[in-house]
């Protein structure tokens, strides 16, 4: 493939990366959703492609919080991630494209819809200083809105070294263990099909009182933990070609710049605003491509 062909499909993967920077996550739904309103190539070869370029942004986060990372946390949503990653690649593999395609535009469009809809009673923050650990702890009533909260975690330059709970209190017990579980299940079945496995994790795991360092590491360990499942199993189904690596290739390098851009930006534009355009783009975007598709 010529990689002036593929221009467009880099500033787009570019565009994605810069938004995992600012936010923390949507580097998967944002990348995939564009990509396919693009229809350069079939989603199977996109898909392949958000994948690896996915172990960069996820690696990334990952070792910027790995101090903080609740590691017994991750390992009771691997089960259920594996699974489901399982379940999504082979959907991907033996349905039809059209239909994934609707598919993929009916996803991004409820979560679009979700969220904006769980936004609704927020509000421009009152001061532009993050306040997650202070007056809006992560786990505060007005902080379960994961997706379209009006303040973004705190930047932390040393994150603390967290304190697992899976352990003595009560999200050890075995109902909370299952439904980890069946979050990392719906995770692996969205990340094995169209790589948009972020929002049941996030919508499940902001909702509990840990520190925003142990929160943002232990998202990223999961992000990674799904792309590397769904790597092999794609590979496979057959759907890691020479042209998905050549694609992915061509595409680190600006990936990579993307984050840095995005990071940046973070640190000097209200997230929450960010947030909200986004989604109403996306779901614009996902009902786009379903009427495309059904036309």
């Amino acid at each position: 493939m010529d990689i002036i062909a593929l221009l467009p499909s880099l500033l787009l993967l570019a565009l994605a990366a810069a938004t995992q920077g600012f936010l923390g996550f949507g580097f998967g739904i944002v990348a995939m959703t564009t990509l396919a309103f693009l229809d350069q190539q079939p989603l199977q070869h996109l898909a392949g492609v958000v994948n690896l370029t996915g172990l960069l942004v996820a690696g990334g986060g990952l070792w910027q919080w790995r101090r903080a990372v609740l590691w017994r946390s991750v390992l009771r949503f691997l089960p259920g991630i594996l699974l489901g990653v399982l379940l999504g690649v082979s959907a991907l593999g033996g349905l039809p494209a059209d239909f994934l395609l609707r598919a993929l535009g009916l996803v991004v469009l409820l979560l679009a819809v979700w969220n904006l809809l769980r936004g609704r009673g927020a509000t421009h923050p009152a001061h532009p200083v993050d306040r997650a650990d202070a007056a809006d702890p992560v786990g505060s009533a007005d902080a379960t809105d994961s997706f379209d909260r009006p303040e973004r975690l705190p930047e932390a330059s040393h994150p603390t070294q967290p304190v697992d709970r899976a352990g003595p209190l009560p999200e050890a017990s075995s109902r909370a263990a299952l439904l980890d579980g069946l979050v990392g299940f719906a995770a692996g079945v969205l990340g094995g099909a169209f790589n948009t496995g972020g929002p049941p994790l996030v919508a499940h795991l902001y909702r509990r009182p840990e520190s925003p360092d142990a929160l943002r590491g232990t998202i990223q360990a999961l992000f990674l933990s799904i792309s590397l499942c769904r790597a092999p199993v794609a590979w496979g189904h057959g759907m890691m070609s020479a042209e998905v690596l050549w694609h992915a290739a061509c595409a680190l390098p600006l990936v990579a710049i993307g984050l840095r851009v995005g990071a940046t930006l973070g640190r000097r534009l209200p997230a929450w605003q960010f947030r909200r355009t986004a989604w109403y783009a996306l779901g614009l975007l996902g009902f786009v491509l379903m009427i495309r598709q059904s036309g």
